[in-house]
């Protein structure tokens, strides 16, 4: 079981990026480094509590195994580039308890593209929509 309290988030590698957005954001970083909170919400469940933005989300713990449910991970209106279409993501969480206070794990993101205008959002960010973006991390009790 994991400890409740704070922990720090320590983002790894991009181990894929169809998606072309990881350059794009925090230099690299997809969510960057950080904290968070774990609350036991039972006996193998779990809420991350992210310290930036990002909404509180639900994990479930197997043994040592961490899954976590989709979640949003961000939304933008191509209307802001003057452009007709939206595109949406959202991000699951796979990872390992490795002891009480460690984990690692890996976040998979998912985008795609409605609208008319999606040709030269693709075009834009060199993706093609749908696409994917997996990032590793390491999370370690404060």
């Amino acid at each position: 079981t994991p400890t409740e309290g704070d922990w720090d988030y320590d983002e790894g590698v991009i181990q894929n990026d169809s998606c072309s957005i990881g350059s794009l954001i925090l230099g690299g970083k997809v969510y960057g480094d950080g904290t968070f909170g774990l609350a036991m919400t039972g006996t193998d469940t779990f809420t991350i509590l992210p310290a930036n933005e990002t909404d509180p989300f639900e994990c479930a713990l197997s043994g040592s195994d961490i899954s976590c449910a989709a979640r949003g991970f961000f939304a933008l209106d191509l209307s802001t580039y003057g452009l007709n279409g939206s595109v949406a993501a959202v991000s699951t969480v796979e990872g390992t308890l490795v002891d009480a206070d460690n984990m690692t794990g890996t976040q998979y993101v998912s985008a795609d593209c409605t609208g008319a205008d999606c040709a030269t959002a693709e075009a834009y960010l060199g993706a093609s929509f749908p696409c994917t973006l997996d990032v590793d991390f390491t999370g370690t009790k404060q």
